[in-house]
C-alpha cells in the first residue's frame, strides 16, 4: 500500500511506526527497484529531522552494504548514537568483513553477541538479522577448528527457532560446516536443495544456496546454477544492489569462464565470497576432522536410555542379567527390560567385557563413513600420522606406516596360550601380545606392524616383529603337535 505508487510527500506525513516500514527490506529480498524510498531514507538520515532514528540509520547501513557502498555505510554507522542496540555492532562486523578485515569483523561480532546476551538475559541466542549471516562467513573464513565449532553452535541456535529470518540459509551453512569438519554425508542434501531453487526464493537465499553448492560440489554447480544465477544477476544490477550483483557475477564467471558478466568486484573493491572456502578432496576433509578430533569438547553421552547390569549373588553361585532402562520425565530410571545374553557379543565364552561407546567413537564412525574406510594418496602420509596421533587415545590403532608418538616401547614376540572350556575339554588359542602390560592381542604374524594404544592413561607405540612372532608360534606348535 505504501509503495503502490510511492508518494514521497504523503509518506513523510506518516507516524514513525509506519515510517519505519519494510519497503526497502522487501526491495533487497525481491530485487524490486525502490529508488525513491531509498533516496528519501538517505535524506531523512542525513538531515537529523523528526523521522531520523537509530533504526533508520541501521536500515540505511544495511542498504548501503547490500549495494556495495562501503564508505556510505561507514558514514551511516557513525550517525548512530553510542547507546544504540547490538544491531549497530553487528553491522560494524559485517562492514569489516566486506572490507576484508576478518580479525576486526570477528572482534565486532563477538562484542555484539555479548551485548545481545546482556540485553536479553539469554545465553542460547543469536542475531536475527542479515548481519548475523556474515558472522558465520567470518568464522568459516578463519577456518580454525575453534571457529568452525563456534559457527556450528550459532547455526544450531538459528535453525532451531521457527521464526528466524533466513533460517534456510543457516541450514545450508550448517551443512557446509559439517562437511568442513568431515561429515561428507551432508553433501547430497545440499545438492538436492539447490535443484529446487528456481525463482521462488528470495535473492539472498538463492545466492547463499548457490555458493554453498559451489563450495561442496563444483561439478553439480556448473550444471545447475547458470540458468538460475543469470536472471538473479540481471535483477540485482537493475535494482541497484551492486554487492549481490557482484557476488552473482563472480560466481557465474567461475561456472562459465567464457562469458563476461562485468567487472563489478573491482568497482566495489570487495573480496568475493566464492573464494571463501578453498576446495578440498574428501580425504582431506576427513583427515582434518580426525586430526582435530582431540580438540573437540567431549559431548554429554548420557541420554534417556542405558544398559544396566544386575548381579545377583546366591549361596553357591551368582547370576548376571543386563537390562535396558529408560528414564522418565522425572529423571527416574525404570526397572528395565531384560536382554538375552546371546544378543550381546561377549569377549570369550567365560568372560564379559563392557565397552562404552562415547561421542568420540561415533564421531570417528561419521568421519570414516558408511564404507568404513578412507582412501588417502601416499603423499599424505604425514597428515595420516597426525590423524593417528589424534585418535590413538580413543581407539587402538594398527598401522603399517608407523606413528607420530615419541614414547615407544619394545614389542613382545613370545606367544601366549589362551585356554577356554569346550565341552569336556579345552580350546586353545595361540596369540601374540605386543605390549607387556595391557593392550590388544593378535594372531602371530598377522596385522599391522605398528600398534598404538592407550595403556594406564599413557599413549604408547610399539613395532611388532611379525616374522619373529610367526617363527616363535611355529616353534610352539612343533614342540606340541596336539595344539596344531
Amino acid at each position: 500500500m505504501c509503495n503502490n505508487p510511492f508518494d514521497k510527500d504523503w509518506f513523510s506525513t506518516l507516524p514513525q511506526v509506519l515510517y519505519e516500514n519494510s519497503i526497502l527490506s522487501h526491495s533487497s529480498l525481491a530485487l524490486a527497484p525502490a529508488t525513491e524510498p531509498f533516496a528519501l531514507l538517505q535524506e531523512k538520515c542525513s538531515s537529523q529531522g523528526a523521522h531520523c532514528s537509530d533504526y533508520l540509520c541501521i536500515l540505511l547501513t544495511e542498504q548501503h552494504l547490500l549495494r556495495g557502498n562501503l564508505q556510505e555505510a561507514q558514514q551511516s554507522l557513525e550517525r548512530i548514537s553510542t547507546d544504540a542496540d547490538y544491531a549497530a555492532a553487528t553491522f560494524r562486523g559485517w562492514l569489516n568483513f566486506l572490507r576484508g578485515d576478518n580479525l576486526k569483523a570477528l572482534e565486532c561480532y563477538t562484542a555484539a553477541l555479548k551485548l545481545l546476551r546482556k540485553v536479553t538475559g539469554k545465553r542460547q541466542i543469536y542475531f536475527n538479522n542479515i548481519g548475523g549471516l556474515f558472522f558465520i562467513l567470518a568464522l568459516l573464513k578463519d577456518n580454525s577448528p575453534e571457529c568452525l565449532r563456534e559457527a556450528q553452535t550459532y547455526t544450531k541456535i538459528a535453525t532451531r527457532q521457527s521464526d528466524y529470518r533466513f533460517k534456510s540459509i543457516y541450514i545450508c551453512l550448517q551443512k557446509v560446516l559439517e562437511i568442513q569438519q568431515g561429515d561428507l554425508s551432508q553433501k547430497e542434501s545440499i545438492v538436492n536443495a539447490s535443484t529446487a531453487l528456481k525463482g521462488k526464493y528470495y535473492s539472498l537465499e538463492m545466492l547463499f544456496s548457490a555458493l554453498c553448492l559451489y563450495w561442496v560440489d563444483k561439478d553439480s554447480a556448473k550444471g545447475q546454477l547458470p540458468k538460475i544465477l543469470g536472471p538473479l544477476y540481471e535483477q540485482a544490477a537493475a535494482a541497484g544492489y551492486a554487492w549481490i550483483a557482484m557476488e552473482t557475477a563472480e560466481l557465474l564467471s567461475r561456472l562459465q569462464p567464457q562469458n563476461s558478466y562485468g567487472n563489478l568486484r573491482q568497482a566495489c573493491d570487495i573480496p568475493a565470497l566464492v573464494d571463501l572456502i578453498q576446495a578440498q578432496e574428501p580425504w582431506e576433509l576427513c583427515l582434518n576432522a580426525l586430526a582435530n578430533l582431540h580438540q573437540e569438547p567431549s559431548a554429554q553421552t548420557e541420554g534417556n536410555q542405558r544398559l544396566a547390569w544386575f548381579i545377583t549373588f546366591h549361596t553357591e553361585h551368582w547370576t548376571l542379567q543386563p537390562r535396558e532402562q529408560t528414564m522418565n520425565a522425572k529423571g527416574i530410571w525404570s526397572l528395565g527390560r531384560n536382554i538375552a545374553l546371546k544378543r550381546l557379543s561377549k569377549e570369550s565364552p567365560t568372560r564379559l567385557k563392557v565397552i562404552e561407546i562415547k561421542a568420540e567413537h561415533r564421531r570417528i564412525a561419521e568421519i570414516i563413513g558408511k564404507r568404513n574406510r578412507l582412501e588417502v594418496p601416499a603423499k599424505a602420509k604425514e597428515r595420516v600420522l597426525a590423524a593417528i596421533d589424534a585418535v590413538c587415545g580413543i581407539v587402538t590403532v594398527h598401522s603399517d606406516i608407523g606413528g607420530g608418538l615419541e614414547q615407544t616401547v619394545s614389542a613382545e614376540t613370545k606367544p601366549y596360550l589362551h585356554l577356554l572350556p569346550a565341552r569336556e575339554g579345552l580350546k586353545v588359542s595361540l596369540l601374540s601380545h605386543p605390549f607387556a602390560h595391557g593392550g590388544p592381542y593378535f594372531r602371530p604374524g598377522v596385522g599391522g606392524e605398528t600398534v598404538i594404544a592407550e595403556i594406564d592413561h599413557k599413549r604408547l607405540q610399539t613395532t611388532r616383529n611379525l616374522r619373529e612372532e610367526k617363527t616363535r608360534a611355529q616353534a610352539v606348535l612343533a614342540a606340541c603337535p596336539t595344539l596344531a
